[in-house]
């Protein structure tokens, strides 16, 4: 067998509080980018400019932004979006990934989700392509792969769809839990005949309308209507022919001949029966694209919240993953974290990464993508 170097993956946890701004990127071996994703980017921070800071030091001014997965609509995973596009290009080639069926109904949603409101009718104005996650699809049905370039908005993922990035031989896996509190069917049969939800000029023109219809039914929490709260889950892995030669550095240095494979939580709630679930669904896809490989890193759902927090997650013997990381800010005075859950870790020595303000909690994540010839293989 012969190792072709192929590609440098870097993933960035980026230390920006109680919020989450995660990216991954591609770079070939003259160190161009090839493929730039984010997954979040907001924060509750009491240090002005930390989000700012760390959008700008990561992209350069215009780079391209190719994916963009947004957890959920709370304000500290995305009242940084405004920044980021400032910074960065977002135009026809960007894939915007929404944990909600109808994408295009958040931007009559403006009264509940301001900034989201915004980003998605600039995301609209642009160009860019928003595309929703279906809780519902049947989770049977055999999935496919779909490449980047094949993305647009009248595709729905969920299921097992994943989304394939051809060019690095690497996939990613966006995918909710049912909510059986949702709304989402509800809404569909109020304005059946009346609206097509796929087409963002018709949602527009009759914005009045469906904003009465989504205000009549939506549940109302803290003054902000919500049909949809669902979090959306994102497993990004290599594929199977690819070695990877990893190296993580968060004030300590660790080394591996491990794929740097990560599972993305968001602030859903794991407590229960959701990590069983979850972790079902990963290790269906990973024995379908990855050969039964192992999720490296894991993200603590909530920020750690004692409430969302399954035990099972510090368990070494559980097997799911090999490390946890949380983004939190033990400091903020809506803070949720709850500091237990380090005693869990230690009690059962498996490592968790804490990432808060400080900017020496970052967690970098650097690996060399290798992909597998074999001698008889023929080129092409």
């Amino acid at each position: 067998k012969i190792k072709i170097l192929v590609m440098v993956f870097k993933r960035i946890l980026h230390p920006v509080g109680q919020g989450a701004f995660f990216t991954e990127q591609f770079l070939d071996e003259s160190g161009k980018v090839v493929y730039n994703v984010a997954y979040d980017c907001g924060s509750y921070t009491s240090q002005p400019n930390l989000l700012e800071y760390e959008i700008r030091n990561t992209f350069e001014k215009n780079a391209h932004i190719d994916l963009l997965f947004i957890s959920h609509f709370d304000e500290d995973h995305v009242n940084g979006l405004m920044t980021l596009q400032n910074q960065t290009k977002l135009d026809k080639d960007t894939k915007v990934i929404i944990p909600f069926k109808y994408p295009y109904l958040l931007m009559v949603m403006d009264d509940d989700y301001p900034t989201l409101a915004r980003f998605v009718m600039r995301m609209f104005n642009s160009g860019a392509r928003v595309i929703g996650v279906d809780e519902y699809i049947d989770e049977n049905r055999q999935g496919e792969s779909i490449e980047i370039d094949r993305l647009d908005s009248s595709i729905t993922l969920g299921g097992k769809n994943v989304i394939r990035l051809d060019k690095v031989l690497w996939y990613y896996y966006p995918f909710m839990l049912p909510d059986q509190s949702s709304l989402q069917k509800v809404f569909e049969g109020k304005v059946k005949g009346i609206v097509n939800l796929d087409d963002p000029n018709e949602i527009l023109t009759k914005r009045k309308e469906l904003r009465n219809i989504y205000k009549t039914i939506g549940k109302t929490k803290g003054g902000v209507t919500r049909i949809n709260v669902n979090a959306l889950f994102m497993l990004s892995f290599p594929a199977v022919n690819v070695a990877c030669n990893t190296n993580i550095w968060h004030q300590i240095n660790l080394k591996g001949n491990v794929a740097p494979t990560c599972f993305y939580t968001g602030d859903s709630n794991l407590k229960g029966n959701g990590y069983d679930e979850v972790k079902q669904k990963v290790t269906d896809i990973l024995d379908i694209y990855s050969k039964g490989s192992k999720v490296w890193m894991m993200q603590v759902p909530h920020h750690g919240s004692d409430k969302c927090f399954p035990d099972k997650m510090a368990d070494r013997s559980d097997g799911f993953s090999e490390c946890a990381f949380v983004n939190c800010n033990p400091w903020h005075r809506q803070q949720v974290f709850d500091s237990s859950i380090i005693g869990e870790f230690t009690h059962n020595n498996k490592t968790l990464l804490l990432v808060t303000e400080c900017y020496h909690s970052r967690v970098e994540v650097i690996a060399e993508l290798f992909k597998i010839k074999r001698d008889n293989d023929v080129d092409g």
